[in-house]
């Protein structure tokens, strides 16, 4: 399995929104289905003008490393255990 953490340009070029790209596509636990890309809801700045706002994009891009990486594992002890 391969999961890739993507950002998307949104709001006419102001910021990025963050999302993991699953490839295979893995089953969702909520919804009974397969699913490719999950949206974390976390938004960088597309030009982050000021020292604040570099250190939200580093913090918010950590954040989004930590969810990728304990869905991954997630999906390692699924598939492991089954």
């Amino acid at each position: 399995m391969n999961v890739k953490l993507r950002k998307r340009l949104i709001s006419a070029g102001k910021r990025y929104s963050l999302q993991l790209d699953f490839s295979p596509p893995i089953p969702d636990p909520v919804k009974n289905k397969k699913v490719r890309f999950y949206t974390l809801g976390l938004y960088l700045h597309a030009k982050p003008k000021t020292s604040i706002e570099r250190k939200e994009n580093r913090e918010k891009h950590a954040l989004a490393e930590s969810v990728k990486s304990r869905i991954y594992l997630w999906y390692l002890r699924e598939t492991i255990l089954s």
